[in-house]
């Protein structure tokens, strides 16, 4: 791994170069990648060794089965999301809250602060949607910005808890059936 300018540009196999924002080191986020080895996605193949700091910009990689590889990267600061979660009513945080940013691949968890943090590489307007057992959904709209932290703190809503009882009978006869499991799912 080599640092220039706050950027984390690592060498990593079959994952190929990839380059992170390090300038908020608490909320370290992919900005880009090349993958330079398509083939079996385990082992010691692909990327082993890549150089940033030739004064033109140029980055170089070198792969084990496909050779040389030069770059001429553009570097994107991050878009960063960070926030917290708590509970409506309590303020206590919520651990192990699951946030997915809708139409890409991040997904996290929120830690036992109820403090999560997260971030992409590509601005634009995305849709935040929050899931908790036990507690009702959100999905929100959150505008992100390159080289921009947005802060967007959730109050989660516990769902209504209900009891329910009930004799389970065999049709026909109408006995009472001993030991029966009972599933109730919502549509």
């Amino acid at each position: 791994m080599h640092v220039l300018n706050d950027f984390l540009i690592t060498a990593y196999y079959t994952d190929g170069v990839l380059v992170m924002d390090g300038s908020r080191p608490s909320n370290i986020v992919e900005v880009g990648r090349y993958d330079t080895y398509l083939q079996q996605r385990f082992g010691f193949y692909g990327v082993w060794g890549v150089y940033p700091y030739f004064s033109d910009g140029t980055v170089i990689a070198s792969d084990m089965q496909t050779g040389l590889h030069i770059f001429s990267p553009t570097y994107v600061r991050a878009c960063w999301l960070e926030g917290n979660i708590v509970e409506q009513g309590t303020l206590n945080p919520i651990f192990g809250a699951s946030l997915r940013i809708v139409g890409t691949a991040v997904n996290t968890q929120s830690n036992a602060s109820g403090d999560y943090a997260t971030g992409l590489a590509q601005a634009g307007v995305y849709n935040v949607e929050l899931l908790k057992q036990g507690y009702i959904p959100q999905t929100v709209q959150a505008t992100l910005q390159n080289g921009q932290l947005t802060i967007l703190n959730f109050v989660l809503v516990p769902a209504n808890a209900f009891g329910y009882s009930g004799i389970v009978r065999e049709t026909g006869t109408n006995n009472p059936i001993a030991g029966a499991k009972v599933s109730i799912r919502s549509q």
